[in-house]
């Protein structure tokens, strides 16, 4: 049986490598959203070097300064994170961290449309956080990304231990605890989950949290969203998936591989960002062409199916943001209490920016009311804007 799984693998890179190959020399992003569909000898399509870029190469190609370090989370987690210096004067200090099935590659692999250098650009240092479970952040003092013990977490645990100890490292680095903390998407709710466990660590850490398009009330989902997780709460797929001790696939995975292959053929792209956009959330009103392959190309990281069973959980016990579920009896050890406790939102103690998209599948309006109705009137600010999410604006 290993023999087989070895030369499937030997098999798996000897045609990745072709591919790559191939890839690397044809065009791979179009000006048109029509372009995609023939995109071969097309003038409105070429090569974009930076497609397979990771972060190291994107910002050595632009002169700025690269940091890696390592940090170790309470519960042996060890994360990699980027420190980014600018060229001039530093204005001030900015974490940004990516969503569900991404890594720091988001902030810096669309060109100057891309926040991460924006940043760089006006004059701030950044740093780019990698969660764990991602590409980066991948390893564990005593598990491998193989052993189902691994994938024990959700979004609690990336605020609870990832984000403190993220916070402690750009501490001990720089002596500054006025960090502008921006997130998107999942490390939202990450976000929300540590400063309202950790108020006092928050506060010594943060000058602000910023978060774009992020999950933390979700009573309203609509759309795919809604569909989705229908789906997966009738057929109890991610309840099988756990029971059968299966965590989630990272990257790399079988799933990427023909994922990958589909999408970076020229008759089958097109028909790519149709079936994603519904799932990431662009729309072809708001997005560049030419950085839809690009997110493709990315998308997914690795993740947890415990983070999906936690949304799931919120979702179809009223919304609110609450705690894991682990059944009555092992709900009582843990809480004393038979059913999940809410997150202590009033316990935050530090500003609160939440930016959303008025067509975003996963949470509107009325969320973002209530989680705000649950926070201290004096850190309450929302904005709104006619996207489908804040992706766009990243």
């Amino acid at each position: 049986m290993k023999n087989k799984s070895k030369l499937f693998w030997i098999i798996v890179t000897i045609v990745s490598s072709i591919l790559l190959f191939y890839k690397s020399s044809s065009n791979n992003v179009c000006k048109n959203y029509s372009d995609y569909f023939l995109m071969h000898n097309n003038e409105n399509c070429w090569h974009e070097p930076g497609y397979y870029a990771e972060v190291p190469q994107i910002i050595l190609q632009r002169n700025y300064s690269l940091e890696t370090y390592y940090t170790v989370t309470e519960d042996g987690y060890i994360l990699k994170t980027f420190r980014i210096l600018p060229k001039g004067e530093t204005k001030g200090l900015i974490f940004l961290e990516h969503s569900f099935v991404a890594n720091a590659e988001i902030w810096v692999d669309k060109g100057d449309l891309s926040l991460g250098l924006y940043l760089l650009d006006k004059g701030y240092e950044v740093w780019l956080g990698n969660l764990r479970g991602s590409k980066y952040s991948n390893t564990h003092l005593n598990y491998t990304m193989s052993d189902f013990e691994y994938w024990d977490f959700s979004f609690h645990e990336q605020g609870y231990y990832d984000m403190k100890s993220q916070f402690d490292l750009v501490q001990r680095i720089t002596n500054r605890n006025d960090i502008v903390f921006i997130s998107y998407s999942m490390a939202g709710t990450s976000s929300i989950a540590y400063a309202s466990l950790r108020p006092n660590h928050a506060k010594n850490s943060l000058k602000a949290i910023i978060n774009i398009g992020s999950l933390i009330h979700i009573s309203n989902m609509q759309g795919a969203a809604r569909d989705v997780a229908n789906i997966l709460e009738n057929t109890k797929i991610l309840k099988i998936m756990q029971w059968l001790r299966i965590g989630w696939l990272p990257y790399g995975s079988v799933l990427s591989f023909f994922k990958n292959i589909a999408c970076n053929s020229h008759p089958f792209r097109s028909l790519c960002i149709i079936a994603h956009e519904p799932m990431i959330g662009f729309s072809k009103t708001e997005m560049d062409a030419s950085n839809v392959p690009i997110i493709l190309q990315k998308f997914p990281d690795g993740a947890s199916v415990k983070s999906l069973n936690h949304y799931l959980q919120m979702y179809y016990s009223g919304g609110k943001m609450q705690l894991y579920d682990y059944g009555p009896e092992e709900n009582m050890r843990l809480y004393n209490s038979t059913k999940p406790p809410l997150y202590p939102l009033r316990n935050i103690n530090v500003p609160v920016f939440t930016y959303h998209g008025t067509e975003d599948f996963f949470t509107n309006s009325k969320d973002i009311e209530d989680f705000y109705n649950d926070l201290r009137q004096k850190l309450k600010y929302m904005a709104t804007r006619r996207w489908k999410t804040i992706i766009t604006s990243i």
